[in-house]
């Protein structure tokens, strides 16, 4: 059902942002700039701006777990039924 996918879609985007959220605000309590956090993560200073900008299509889960790693925390991800 294309209606459901979509509303799928929404819901998993409303989670990256606010876990991008948490992050970027946690990075930004710690003092550290994107360059350290891209330096940490193995990115670019720009990749670590233009996640934070919310311009995170595309972004793999490893990259969020680098980030909250290069931070000092945590995220759980937790599967359950799909019925």
């Amino acid at each position: 059902n294309p209606w459901t996918q979509a509303r799928l879609r929404t819901a998993e985007m409303t989670d990256v942002r606010a876990i991008i959220n948490q992050l970027a605000a946690r990075r930004k309590q710690l003092g550290l700039t994107q360059t350290e956090i891209a330096r940490r993560c193995h990115l670019t200073p720009n990749a670590i701006s233009q996640l934070e900008r919310r311009n995170f299509a595309g972004t793999r889960v490893s990259t969020l777990l680098a980030y909250a790693n290069a931070i000092g925390a945590r995220i759980t991800i937790e599967t359950g039924d799909t019925e």
